[in-house]
């Protein structure tokens, strides 16, 4: 099964963390180019792409070059078992879409203890993702105004234009009508909203 595994490079002591399919292979490959790497732990997971993505992101500050960082090992063990635990409470992807198409409904309720808990996580982790969207949208176009005509930074970003192509479903519907509803397709999915307080509303 793959994995995420947390190393040790005892010379510098940072801290490593990746994935892989075959954890022997992969540290027979790495200590080709560093023979001192020594595994601190591996954690075999279906998920070892999103666990990986998860913890770096979550560890980017501390980032010194590719999957090392400056950190104590116990800090990237806690994160590993942080979003694994996550996942483990996370429910099968089937259970979630029967959920959320199902058309038998009930009136609404007050939530129960968990679901309370469940709320309120959410609700304040939502401000905080707003507050820092915000937050990443001015400060990234402070960025660009200082970057100005430049391709990037070396070692930190590019600023490279693209072009591409999309179809304008909104104006073919507006001049094509009538051929548009040939390529309509009704489908049904109920949607979770939060916000405290919109029992009230």
């Amino acid at each position: 099964m793959p994995g995420v595994y947390v190393l040790n490079d005892p010379n510098t002591q940072l801290i490593k963390i990746g994935r892989a399919t075959d954890l022997e292979d992969r540290l027979a490959n790495l200590r080709t180019g560093n023979p001192r790497l020594a595994l601190i732990e591996w954690f075999e997971t279906a998920e070892a792409s999103l666990v990986e993505s998860y913890v770096h992101n979550k560890l980017a500050e501390h980032r010194q070059e590719g999957e090392f960082f400056d950190i104590p090992p116990d800090i990237a063990l806690e994160e590993v078992r942080g979003i694994l635990a996550l996942l483990a409470n996370q429910p099968q992807k089937e259970t979630v879409e029967s959920i959320k198409t199902t058309e038998e409904l009930e009136d609404e309720r007050q939530p129960d203890a968990d679901e309370l808990n469940l709320l309120e996580q959410i609700v304040a982790l939502r401000a905080r993702i707003k507050t820092l969207q915000t937050e990443d949208e001015i400060l990234s176009e402070q960025l660009m105004v200082k970057v100005g005509n430049s391709k990037g930074l070396l070692g930190w970003a590019s600023f490279n234009g693209s072009s591409t192509n999309r179809f304008e479903a909104a104006r073919f519907q507006s001049e094509h009508p009538d051929m548009a509803k040939d390529y309509m397709k009704t489908s049904y999915s109920r949607t979770l909203r939060i916000r405290k307080g919109m029992a009230q509303d």
